[in-house]
């Protein structure tokens, strides 16, 4: 309820769920994952639980002898740092990628969602007593879904199903009986996001971006003790 009325007023809301703590069986997580579907933030990410060194969780998993002896380097919210209670870890991994799968055939993507939350904010802050909130954050939410919009067409086009197509058609509904037809230069940017979506599908299709993995380098930030000066970064890379 309190996500929801923050969305209502036009307030981003991002959130994240762990998988495979120690109460986590094969009912409950299932119902962990439907509940934060249901949330509906706007933005969020799914991870599985990961003991990083030097926390309480670590230390207790080192006593009970369930940490995974694995370099540093590979510590990540997706990494296989420790044994899991109730789950291998590839059953995790699938159940992470089930969640984003159901938010996404639920909701919609990422972007819509937040132009929704444009909407809501500029109705809530139009309505509202505060001049500043009817007159400054009003505006700022309609710049926000007017920068939005030309993404309606490729994300209406390429739905995951007639659910999420007939959110999509509705929020573009009352776009316009909001702020009334779109421009012109939104309607030509509309066309060529939807060419360039086209054309990333077709590139995918032909030579998938996942067979040329980027190897990031290696950095090292040394902080330094008196920094740079006052207005300098205090460290080099």
């Amino acid at each position: 309820d309190t996500i929801h009325e923050l969305l209502k007023r036009g307030i981003t809301c991002s959130g994240g769920l762990m998988l495979g703590f120690d109460f986590h069986d094969r009912v409950n997580i299932q119902e962990d994952i439907n509940y934060y579907v249901a949330c509906e933030m706007t933005n969020h990410q799914i991870s599985r639980v990961s003991p990083f060194p030097g926390t309480p969780l670590w230390y207790r998993l080192k006593e009970e002898d369930r940490l995974n002896d694995i370099p540093w380097v590979d510590q990540s919210f997706y990494g296989v740092g420790m044994k899991y209670r109730n789950f291998e870890p590839h059953e995790l991994e699938a159940l992470i990628l089930e969640g984003y799968r159901k938010f996404y055939e639920t909701w919609g993507p990422t972007v819509m969602r937040q132009l929704k939350v444009e909407l809501n904010g500029y109705e809530w802050c139009r309505a509202s007593n505060n001049k500043l909130l009817r007159q400054e954050r009003a505006g700022l939410h309609h710049e926000g879904a007017q920068l939005l919009y030309p993404l309606l067409k490729s994300c209406e086009y390429f739905a995951p199903n007639g659910l999420v197509r007939r959110k999509i058609r509705q929020t573009q509904e009352r776009y316009i009986k909001l702020f009334g037809q779109p421009l012109r230069s939104q309607e030509v940017m509309s066309y060529f996001v939807l060419a360039e979506a086209f054309r990333a599908k077709l590139q995918e299709a032909i030579d998938s971006r996942n067979r040329h993995p980027k190897q990031e380098p290696f950095k090292v930030y040394i902080y330094e003790k008196n920094g740079q000066g006052k207005n300098g970064v205090p460290y080099k890379i």
